[in-house]
């Protein structure tokens, strides 16, 4: 410090004391300091402020050091920086230099996520796992918490929610099984589930994803096609009494095909009559009276032509949702209650999904050392679903009329389709499709701490379903065309129930932390269900109330099915100061579906980390998380149905002179050798993080050998049997269950976050992942491909095998067309091996797979002041679909109505460039082929606009409001005649737009 001394000898009285009054009224000082992480680390870019005088701040520099010019009443420093714990610094009159140190937040590598029975910090994983919070999850309008979680994960492909109540299909890191199942398991709670579909998006804390097999083989069998663990919303400890209500409600909009407009209509029809064999494209424009029906000729000249997308569809459908939570935290008890109401209408007029929800979370510390609590979770569904295919709305052309001069329906509106029903009759004649679903689950647990680090936790889960199915179509609409009506009631009743009992130790000593999980856990579930149906009711005022009363076609069943699982499982954590982490499993889980002596499998998985940044040596200024991870392990796969290994019998019918006598024959032979389906996989992951975790991220990479596939495969004509509920006249072999050929699925994916704007009211972030996944076969019962299931080695599970189009033969190649016996106009197919004709055999090719081979999603997010801004994208690429209505209905016998793809776009004489074929010889020449299209898109997926009250609003805690949309348009697509997310038409991936509201009380 420097000293100094003032002589105020010679200085006149006045003024001096003007110089005392001027330092009095404007003293102002400089506060110095340096800001540092835990470990002593500077650090730049740290906003400091001074509290309550606006405008008054700066930021440190890269060697972590401030100047701040502060006033005399300047009492409070305010410090924050993104990935640490804001502070508040009281400054005294005298101090001029500071030392702040800050502490890392939990938002990253301190972050807590849920692993397979318990949890761990981030840091301290070594297998791949990603976690999306609360927050993440509500940034769209979900009613299925896959919806919300789709593109916001790395190698998670999702697909599109098409109507409402649906569920989106969802594969992690690809396909891996042939027959089996590929879909994921769910656990909620730590219970596993069937499904998660009645769950709201609001009720939910977090969702972590197992991806690779160290993770998931915690779940033995169970977790063969990933893991999605669902963690719901629960009270606080030390809380007081808190009241939220979220909600939001706006309309959902179909994204309509683009059908042909009339006059475009009426061209095609009169270029299909002159491209016909009898009268020939150079006849000439025919006239209308030639070649449209006398009921069409008045639509024609009048050009009023229907609409009748107008009438199929709603312009648009109400979407609303309703939450409301309330909690409250003891030191001894939390609890938290949660309600909520979704109701959605789909864009077909009988199509809409209502749920109700109502769950308690209970959590009570009885005595220091025992933890009881409780998880009740009850919805009811009810779904009405609409049956009306696209080829049915092909039917209904322009001048087709719907009702007749007295307002009555045309059944038959098609005068050139006779066997088209009128699509309108749903809305008018009796008919119901209606799902109900009465779901109730429940978890229970006490947890007892025996001593520091030693812990025992017993689950027990109860999960009950019933689904109850209504069926009415009355005889006149587009199900039973002028046939007897039909009912058909069915009732499914399923009880699931799970008992795990974890043993777990976790210590440290020193530079040493040990953890140690053992699982005894038990699992059955049984359903059984029943359904009768029937024909030609006496009236149809009673519509499916009685079926007693039906005259025909009477029909009764019923079924029971029970599996049990029973698993152990131990896991061993171990940690070297925080830098060298090990992590070995293995479990054993007896299946009951598989034939004896092959029941139970064994699943082993190590992982490792190595935590970089905590080595002596490792030195950066910019790199300040660091860690390289690797695993290897195995999980098993037997979802097959049960009883699959158990021979069976058939009701057989057999005929003595007049009478007819019914017997039982072999409906299916026994696999006594079916056993487990297996998956290894490699993965490498690196996770990092630069300048204070202003920049994180994952890379990994992942191999996935599969063997022993559970395929199904046709037996031999005879082995005697039969497949169950064959006629026994023409039917075909039975088929029976094998291990046979092996799978491999390599891939690579990243997801990175980057803070890159953080201000005192200006914010920008951004999230982005990346993921690629090859999926093939590598071998099948024989060195030979299973060209009938379209399998084939070295090519991926699902594929398009079909014919190779090159395009359209064109006059010039006439000659060369007749080599093939096709003319100009004809599809051009590519001739494989050169032998001159075109044959199934020889000839049809893999033209692409149905699977994504790469995807990605960004989300970009600002915040200014109280207002947020979003915007995110979601692509997919590599991949082909298939729409029927663009391929083999598009033309059939030429008078129906089309897309407006075809539009002037088929050849002819005068249009050489048309892509589509020859009008009159469309249908033999495989007019399929041309619905096989590239699907590759880049989707906007989220648009949303709020505003945060910053400060307590009135009697709220916090006020949000906000509005959002969900898949509004595609940025890009590679075949803009379609969408490709839904590529047919009778159903539509959703655009969805809402305003919101959340407030707390």
């Amino acid at each position: 410090m420097i000293k100094r001394t003032i002589n105020f000898r010679g200085v006149p009285i006045v003024v001096l004391f003007m110089m005392i009054g001027f330092l009095s009224f404007a003293q102002e000082r400089i506060i110095r300091g340096k800001i540092t992480d835990m470990e002593g680390n500077a650090l730049g870019g740290v906003s400091i402020k001074l509290k309550d005088i606006a405008g008054a701040g700066t930021l440190s520099a890269n060697d972590g050091s401030f100047s701040l010019e502060a006033s005399s009443d300047a009492k409070v420093l305010q410090i924050s920086n993104v990935g640490y714990n804001s502070k508040e610094i009281n400054i005294a009159p005298s101090e001029s230099f500071l030392t702040i140190t800050l502490e890392a937040t939990t938002q990253d590598f301190e972050e807590v996520v849920v692993v397979g029975y318990g949890a761990m910090k981030k840091r301290d994983l070594t297998g791949a796992v990603a976690s999306v919070n609360a927050k993440d999850l509500n940034t769209i309008p979900a009613g299925n918490p896959l919806e919300a979680l789709q593109g916001k994960i790395s190698g998670v492909d999702i697909g599109a929610v098409t109507s409402p109540g649906s569920a989106p299909r969802i594969r992690i890191r690809g396909n891996r099984s042939l027959n089996a199942s590929n879909e994921p398991l769910y656990v909620v709670d730590g219970i596993p589930r069937n499904s998660i579909d009645d769950i709201p998006v609001n009720d939910i804390e977090s969702m972590e994803v197992l991806k690779d097999a160290a993770s998931t083989a915690i779940y033995g069998s169970r977790g063969a096609n990933g893991v999605v663990l669902v963690s719901t919303r629960r009270a606080k400890a030390n809380s007081p009494t808190s009241i939220s209500y979220n909600t939001y409600v706006g309309m959902n909009r179909a994204r309509f095909p683009n059908m042909m407009s009339g006059e475009e209509y009426l061209t095609f029809r009169r270029d299909v009559f002159r491209a016909s064999d009898n009268n020939g494209w150079e006849s000439g424009i025919p006239k209308d009276e030639d070649v449209f029906a006398p009921a069409e000729l008045e639509i024609v000249k009048s050009g009023q032509f229907v609409d009748w997308q107008d009438l199929m569809y709603r312009k648009q459908s109400m979407n609303q949702e309703h939450n409301i939570s309330v909690a409250h935290g003891s030191e001894k008890t939390q609890m938290m209650i949660l309600a909520g109401y979704r109701d959605e209408e789909g864009y077909y007029k009988t199509n809409d999904f209502k749920r109700y929800n109502l769950s308690v979370n209970l959590d009570h510390r009885i005595i220091d050392e025992l933890k009881i609590g409780l998880s009740s979770r009850l919805s009811n569904s009810d779904r009405n679903l609409f049956w009306a295919p696209d080829v049915n709305l092909l039917y209904m052309n322009p001048t087709a009329t719907p009702y007749d001069a007295e307002g009555n329906m045309i059944w038959n509106p098609s005068v050139q389709q006779t066997a088209a029903w009128n699509i309108l009759a749903n809305y008018q004649e009796p008919y119901i499709n209606n799902d109900n679903y009465l779901k109730s689950f429940n978890v229970l647990y006490a947890e007892y701490n025996f001593f520091d680090g030693f812990k025992l936790r017993s689950n027990f889960g109860l999960d009950l379903a019933q689904q109850k199915r209504r069926e009415y179509y009355g005889s006149m609409t587009t199900l039973r065309y002028g046939r007897a009506d039909y009912a058909r009631k069915a009732e499914e009743s399923r009880i699931g129930i799970l008992w795990d009992n974890i043993l777990s130790y976790d210590k440290t000593f020193g530079k040493h932390s040990y953890n140690g999980t053992f699982v005894v856990s038990y699992q059955q579930q049984k359903t059984n269900g029943f359904f009768a149906s029937g024909e030609g009711f006496p009236g149809e005022e009673l519509e499916d109330w009685n079926l007693n009363s039906a005259t025909q076609n009477i029909l009764i069943g019923s079924d029971y099915e029970k599996w049990t699982l029973g698993s152990l499982l131990g896991r061993f954590q171990y940690g070297y100061a925080n830098k060298y982490l090990l992590n070995f499993s293995f479990r054993a889980d007896g299946s009951s579906v598989l034939a004896d002596g092959n029941k139970w499998g064994y699943f082993p998985a190590v992982s490792a980390a190595w935590v970089i940044n905590e080595e002596e040596f490792f030195d950066s200024k910019i790199v300040n998380s660091l860690k390289l991870r690797g695993s290897y392990g195995v999980v098993g796969n037997s979802a097959i149905a049960p009883y699959s290994t158990l021979a069976n019998t058939m009701q057989a019918t057999y005929n003595f002179g007049e009478k007819t006598y019914y017997g039982y024959k072999l409906g299916g032979l026994v696999n006594k050798e079916l056993g487990w389906e297996y998956s290894g996989t490699y993965n490498f992951g690196l996770d990092f993080g630069l300048w204070s975790n202003r920049l994180s991220g994952t890379l990994e990479f992942y191999k996935t050998a599969t063997t022993d596939l559970l395929m199904k495969r046709s037996l031999p004509d005879f082995s005697g049997s039969e497949s169950p509920g064959s006629s026994g006249v023409g039917s075909s072999p039975a088929s029976v269950f094998q291990n046979i050929g092996s799978t491999s699925n390599t891939g690579f994916e990243a997801m990175v976050t980057s803070n890159n704007i953080v201000r005192d009211n200006f914010s920008w972030s951004t999230t982005l992942n990346f993921y690629t996944n090859r999926e093939k076969i590598v071998s099948l019962l024989t060195d030979e491909d299973m060209v009938g299931n379209k399998w084939f080695i070295g090519s991926p599970i699902g594929v398009f095998y079909d014919y190779d189009k090159l395009g359209i033969w064109q006059s010039e190649e006439k000659d060369a067309a007749a080599v093939y016996q096709r003319k100009p106009g004809d599809p051009k197919l590519r001739d494989v091996n050169n032998d001159g004709v075109i044959d199934a055999d020889h000839d049809r090719v893999v033209l692409g797979q149905t699977s994504p081979k790469f995807g990605g999603f960004i989300r970009n997010s600002f915040t200014y002041r109280g207002f947020n801004l979003a915007l995110a994208l979601e692509g997919k690429f590599g991949h082909l679909v298939e729409s029927s209505m663009l391929g083999g209905n598009i033309f059939y016998d030429g008078t129906r109505w089309g897309p407006q793809a075809l539009a002037g776009n088929y050849w002819t004489p005068d249009n050489p460039s048309g892509e589509y074929p020859y009008l009159n010889r469309a249908v033999e020449q495989r007019a399929n082929l041309f619905g096989i299209r590239k699907a590759g898109y880049i989707n906007v997926q989220e648009i949303s606009l709020g505003y945060s009250f910053s400060e307590k609003a009135g009697p709220f805690k916090t006020l949000n409001f906000y509005g959002r949309a969900r898949n509004p348009f595609y940025l890009y697509k590679q075949d803009k005649d379609l969408d490709p997310q839904s590529p047919n038409f009778d159903y539509s991936a959703y655009r969805v737009f809402v305003l919101g509201l959340n407030l707390t009380l």
